[in-house]
């Protein structure tokens, strides 16, 4: 609710039994969202599925997903989005020729507080035992490989790692 809170109540919680979700949806809200994320970028590779996600909202607010030639420049960009497309989209869209996915370069931890929200979603405490003896204690965070420059700016970050 924090997050709703913080983006001035756009967007929607569904909570599940061990799990929840907030989603934001209509293309108005999603438009709010887009101001946030070009206020606060994202550093990650994670950062080039936003942009791709972005030109996508960018072509329905001019109303131009409405033809058929706009419909299929979202696809084209849906294609080199997270997963790409589902075999289902792939034989409704036979011409679809997947966009450049950008390349996210010079990713800089830009301020601890940054370091702070990351590790809430990425972050793990863990205290390891052996044959009932303490072994270590360990922080880790994780990311896909594609982030390896990420990752090499903790150790810069902390002097360690």
């Amino acid at each position: 609710m924090d997050i709703q809170a913080h983006l001035n109540g756009i967007g929607t919680i569904r909570k599940g039994k061990d799990y929840c979700v907030f989603r934001v949806k209509p293309l108005k809200q999603v438009a709010e969202l887009i101001k946030f994320f070009d206020q606060y970028p994202l550093i990650t590779q994670k950062k080039a599925d936003y942009i791709l996600f972005k030109e996508i909202a960018m072509i329905m607010q001019r109303r131009e997903h409405l033809t058929t030639s706009g419909l299929q420049e979202i696809i084209n960009l849906r294609a080199s989005l997270n997963l790409g497309l589902s075999d289902k989209l792939k034989a409704a869209f036979p011409k679809t020729i997947p966009a450049n996915k950008p390349k996210v370069e010079n990713q800089r931890i830009p301020h601890p507080q940054w370091v702070a929200g990351f590790s809430t979603a990425e972050g793990c405490f863990s205290v390891g035992f052996s044959n009932d003896r303490f072994k270590y204690l360990s922080f880790k965070l994780t990311q896909h490989s594609r982030d390896e420059q990420l990752m090499v700016s903790f150790i810069e970050f902390w002097g360690c790692g």
